[in-house]
């Protein structure tokens, strides 16, 4: 395949057909994940229009792997990945799916929400 070569193209801006459309992916696609920025999972979506080996990755900002979430060949349909993103540090980064020929990344914002635990003592006197 060429660089400049479109596989397909589309009109709406999420890359993902309605999740009810059961026709058949018109082509590959890699929807946005949800929720972004995520804590302390997320779910990434992807259209495969024919059976393809598939790798869906998420590297640092440094190209570093920091997940792989798919290394198998897949049939065609509509597809979803969890990803709980446990140890992965704040900040962006990007993931990437390869599909055939196929390739696209997106950006992912991991936010770590400090949660922090009070103990509240009360004391009760008796003195006046």
């Amino acid at each position: 395949m060429k660089a400049d070569e479109v596989i397909c193209s589309r009109p709406d801006t999420t890359g993902i057909d309605a999740p009810g459309d059961r026709q058949q992916p018109a082509c590959y696609a890699l929807a946005q994940n949800s929720p972004n920025p995520s804590n302390p999972s997320t779910v990434v979506r992807y259209e495969l229009p024919q059976a393809s080996h598939v790798t869906l990755k998420v590297f640092t900002m440094l190209g570093q792997e920091a997940a792989t979430l798919a290394d198998e060949v897949q049939e065609l349909w509509y597809k979803s990945v969890e990803f709980r993103e446990s140890g992965l540090a704040s900040g962006v980064h990007v993931y990437a799916l390869r599909a055939g020929d196929f390739i696209q990344t997106r950006r992912l914002v991991k936010l770590h929400y400090a949660t922090r635990q009070f103990s509240l003592c009360f004391f009760h006197s008796d003195a006046d």
